[in-house]
């Protein structure tokens, strides 16, 4: 249908950029990280510990680096990092949980009762966190709404 709104497929999204490698590995800081070699070609490495969920969530997160060129050298400064971190998460919650979906949802979903921040994750098959900063970004919700 014309002007339909869908998930982005961050799998999909990788098999379309031949200059990612996917590399699995015990990560000790983080989830995921993406390197990037020098000659046009990068590596994105995901924890071998990530449940499903968070497979998805935390490749999204390294694809938005990639497509941002958000590749943190040594010595960047931590509040240069925070932003650019801040910058990625927020659009990987419009694509995983899409602003138009999500308002959708949560009208439908409220004439039965209030959404939380678990129905809305279980919903759209995200974590926690991906889901509370979607729903934050949503206008009209307060964080009492949680409740």
């Amino acid at each position: 249908m014309a002007g339909e709104t869908t998930v982005w497929n961050p799998w999909r999204a990788l098999r379309e950029r031949p200059h990612l490698q996917l590399a699995w590995g015990r990560l000790s800081h983080g989830k995921g990280r993406i390197v990037d070699h020098g000659d046009g070609q990068r590596t994105v490495t995901l924890d071998t510990r990530l449940t499903r969920i968070d497979r998805n969530a935390v490749l999204a997160h390294e694809l938005v680096h990639d497509e941002l060129d958000f590749l943190w050298a040594r010595g960047t400064p931590a509040a240069i990092v925070a932003h650019g971190e801040r910058v990625v998460d927020r659009i990987v919650a419009d694509r995983l949980v899409p602003p138009q979906l999500l308002h959708q949802f949560v009208y439908a979903y409220s004439e039965l009762e209030g959404v939380t921040i678990t129905v809305a994750a279980d919903e759209f098959q995200v974590p926690l966190d991906v889901a509370d900063l979607a729903l934050q970004r949503l206008p009209f919700w307060r964080a009492e709404a949680v409740g």
